[in-house]
Parts: structure tokens; sequence; C-alpha cells
């Protein structure tokens, strides 16, 4: 399993609960992303290889850069988003026979379509290589935008992942549950165990 630590959230508390939080995921050996004890573990994407297959995740909070949130050279927090780092690092991964999958932390809004800078966003990052880009907020009832791009593996039937090319749809919280079991399906058909769960 893996834990995304892109969101605001996780500075809540300040500096000292963020560090006891990363060493308790070290210490139990939990794969972490988006989030780290300084700015260069942030950046870094959690990977996985299992039975030959190989899945790397990703992320950046957006809204909150340039504040106590962020991670920096000395002190923890979350990634900031810097899209033309994040899109050469997709390109790489890719480049190394990565499944990649992408998440943002995006900014609050109430508005139940997305806007065309989250469009912008979320396809630059898919025209990168990710096969999946993911924002869920929070404070908002619309549920999640993802934006989706058949997998490497042509073995596997794609089109139960909803595939999304060339527009962003708009997702209930029932469909983001159903979408995110059927991305879980395909990461077990990949042999990465439970695949991918929502809390």
């Amino acid at each position: 399993d893996v834990v995304e630590l892109t969101g605001n959230h996780f500075a809540d508390y300040g500096r000292f609960p963020m560090e006891q939080t990363i060493a308790l995921y070290k210490t139990n050996h939990i794969l972490y992303y988006g989030g780290g004890s300084n700015i260069q573990e942030a950046l870094q994407p959690a990977l996985f290889e299992v039975n030959g297959n190989k899945i790397a995740f990703i992320g950046c909070n957006l809204p909150d850069v340039n504040t106590p949130e962020i991670a920096t050279d000395d002190h923890p927090g979350s990634a900031p988003c810097d899209m033309d780092y994040f899109a050469s690092k997709v390109t790489e991964l890719k480049s190394q026979g990565y499944v990649v999958i992408f998440t943002y932390q995006w900014g609050e809004d109430y508005v139940p379509q997305p806007d065309a800078n989250m469009i912008e966003g979320f396809h630059r990052i898919v025209d990168a290589g990710a096969i999946a880009v993911i924002t869920a907020d929070g404070q908002n009832r619309r549920g999640s935008q993802m934006a989706l791009k058949p997998a490497v593996d042509d073995a596997v039937d794609v089109a139960v992942l909803h595939r999304v090319d060339q527009a962003l749809r708009v997702l209930r919280a029932d469909q983001v549950h159903e979408l995110l079991a059927h991305i879980g399906v395909y990461l077990g058909e990949l042999g990465l165990g439970a695949g991918f769960r929502e809390h």
C-alpha cells in the first residue's frame, strides 16, 4: 500500500507531528509520496515492482506553494507543484517502464465543472505519460476529477477504466469509488496485490 501526502492538512499540527508521521511510515516500511522530510524527499515517487510489473505514484500540492505546508530544504511538508519538473519526471518514469499514477492537491472551489487551469494541468501530465491523474476536493461535493489514458499493457481491458482522452468528466462520489475499484482490479492483474483503495 501507499500513502499520499500532497494534502495541506498533512501540516495541520506543525513540524514535529509531520516528522513523527514520516518516521512511522519508514519504521513500518510504508511507501509514501507527494510529501516528505524535505523537498528532495517530497518530490520523489513511490515505486513498486512486483512480478515484473512496475508502477509509480507521484504527486504535488498546487494551492499551497510558498506556504508553511510545503516542504523546503530543511522542513517537512508536501511537494510543491513545479509542473516542468513533474511533466519531465512522469516522462522519465514512463520511459523506465513504470505505469504512472499522478495525484494533485488542487485548489478549493464550489463549481460543478473543472476550470480551464485544471483541464490544462491534468492533460499536461497525461500527455507526459501518466495513465491516471486524480484529485479530490474534500470541501467540494462534486467528488473527484480524473483523466485517464490506456495502459501500456494491451492485454488489460482498459475500457473498464472509463478512459478519458479529450476532456475531463466530473464524477459523483459513487462513480469515483467504482473507478478506483476498477483501477484496483487493473493493478491486481499486474500482480500488485489489493491495488488502489480510497479512504
